[in-house]
């Protein structure tokens, strides 16, 4: 899902899927964590992978 130009195909296997029915609910519940560890020792590119994949990857799809 972090791989943004993939978001149409997605679109497209759904809406093969439900058909004319639509989709009338979506539950986001899937989410990732980084590995439990002191504050210090946390990176950069693991807060932002997180915050993407938990906050903006369900925005999008959702969209």
């Amino acid at each position: 899902l972090k791989d943004t130009k993939k978001y149409d195909d997605i679109v497209q296997q759904v809406t093969k899927k439900v058909g004319d029915n639509g989709l009338n609910v979506l539950i986001n519940n899937a989410g990732i964590s980084t590995k439990f560890t002191r504050i210090g020792m946390v990176k950069e590119e693991q807060l932002t992978e997180v915050y993407f994949v938990n906050t903006v990857v369900p925005i999008m799809m959702t969209k």
